[in-house]
């Protein structure tokens, strides 16, 4: 599963080996809103330092979602764990990756009930 963006929203991924967090942000007055979380691997074409020599590509910790939006939603810079401690490891010897996709959302207008576009930066959407 490679998860494709629509207007307004960004994904980024990281692989496990590179490090160990995956930072997001959104511009200043505006906060993280997750759209799906992700940690695993479903292609052999990211993060791919094998040439995808016996990678298994159905491979997707349950875990993740809930644990990626619990950390970053509401805040205007989060770093996403990439290393499987962080997560269940839902395939052995397989090298993962994180992937997020998200929106950023105007801070002042996310739970206020302040009504459509109020003080919102033009574009954005208001939760």
């Amino acid at each position: 599963m490679i998860l494709l963006s629509t207007p307004g929203q960004e994904t980024q991924t990281a692989c496990e080996a590179d490090g160990n967090s995956l930072p997001i942000s959104c511009p200043a007055r505006e906060v993280i809103n997750v759209i799906n979380g992700f940690f695993g691997r479903t292609t052999r074409r990211i993060c791919d330092k094998r040439y995808g020599w016996a990678w298994n590509i159905y491979c997707e910790s349950e875990a993740a979602p809930g644990k990626i939006r619990d950390l970053c939603n509401g805040q205007n810079l989060c770093r996403v764990p990439t290393n499987v401690s962080d997560y269940d490891d839902p395939c052995f010897g397989t090298e993962k990756y994180v992937q997020v996709t998200y929106e950023c959302l105007c801070k002042y207008c996310v739970g206020l009930g302040l009504g459509w576009g109020w003080g919102c930066p033009v574009g954005r959407n208001v939760m």
